[in-house]
C-alpha cells in the first residue's frame, strides 16, 4: 500500500536574529567552545534581555550580554541584524583574578554561568548561578546584582558547595528564589540563608525547574 503523505505547515512564524556577538569589540566567540546557556527576559520590561554564553573547560571564558532595546533590529526580510549596536558585555561578572592573565584564563574556564533570573519588579535586579567543572573547589555559586549587572555580590549563604543548575525568581514575592543544584533543590527568602526544599525529593542533579 502507498504510504500516506505528511505535510508540515508553519503559520505566522518568522525568526529574526537580534544579536551579533561575534562582531562586538573585545569579544572572542569560539564556535567550538561557546553555547548559549541561558536567556532571561525581564518581566517588567520586555526590552531588557540578558544572555549568558557558556564555555567549554579551559577553552574559553563565559560571557554575559545585556540589551535594553530588545536586541538589534532586523532588516525587512529578517536577514542580517541592522542598525546600531544594542548589546553590551557585562565585564564585571565574578571571576578569578590572580594577576597572571594566562592562569586567570585557565581558572575561569572551569566556571560558567548556568542560569539567570530577574526580579519581576525591576529589570536591573537579577541573579546568576554558576556551574563548574572543577568540583574539588567551588569558586562561585549564586550572585546578585542590583544595578543591571554592573556589580555583583554573593547571595549564597547556607547553600552547600554544589554547582547551580537553575534559579527561579518567585514572581510577586520579596526576592524569594528556588535554586536547582547538583544535589537537590534549595529555597531562599530575601536576606535569609538557603534551605533544603522538598520532603522526599531525591539527592539528585536538577536539570530543569519551572513554576
Amino acid at each position: 500500500s502507498k504510504a500516506p503523505q505528511r505535510t508540515r505547515i508553519v503559520i505566522g512564524v518568522t525568526w529574526c536574529r537580534i544579536s551579533d556577538f561575534k562582531h562586538m569589540d573585545g569579544v572572542y566567540i569560539n564556535p567550538n567552545g561557546h553555547i548559549v546557556s541561558d536567556i532571561a527576559l525581564a518581566p517588567s520590561d520586555s526590552n531588557t534581555i540578558y544572555v549568558s554564553f557558556n564555555a567549554l573547560s579551559t577553552c574559553c571564558n563565559t560571557f554575559l550580554f545585556k540589551t535594553t532595546t530588545g536586541g538589534m533590529s532586523c532588516s525587512g526580510n529578517c536577514g542580517e541584524p541592522q542598525g546600531p549596536q544594542a548589546w553590551k558585555v557585562l565585564t564585571n561578572i565574578p571571576h578569578i583574578s590572580t594577576g597572571d592573565s594566562h592562569q586567570d584564563f585557565i581558572e575561569n574556564g572551569f566556571n560558567y554561568i548556568k542560569s539567570i533570573t530577574i526580579s519581576d519588579k525591576d529589570p536591573n535586579v537579577l541573579w546568576i548561578g554558576f556551574g563548574t567543572d572543577k568540583l574539588d573547589k567551588i569558586d562561585f555559586k549564586v550572585y546578585r546584582s542590583n544595578d543591571g549587572g554592573e556589580s555583583w555580590l554573593p547571595d549564597e549563604e547556607g547553600l552547600p558547595d554544589y554547582p547551580v543548575t537553575k534559579i527561579i525568581y518567585v514572581n510577586g514575592s520579596n526576592n524569594e528564589l528556588f535554586l536547582g543544584t547538583w544535589n537537590g533543590v534549595y529555597y531562599k527568602k530575601v536576606d535569609s540563608p538557603c534551605q533544603k526544599y522538598g520532603t522526599g525529593l531525591p539527592h539528585a542533579y536538577v536539570s530543569e525547574m519551572e513554576m
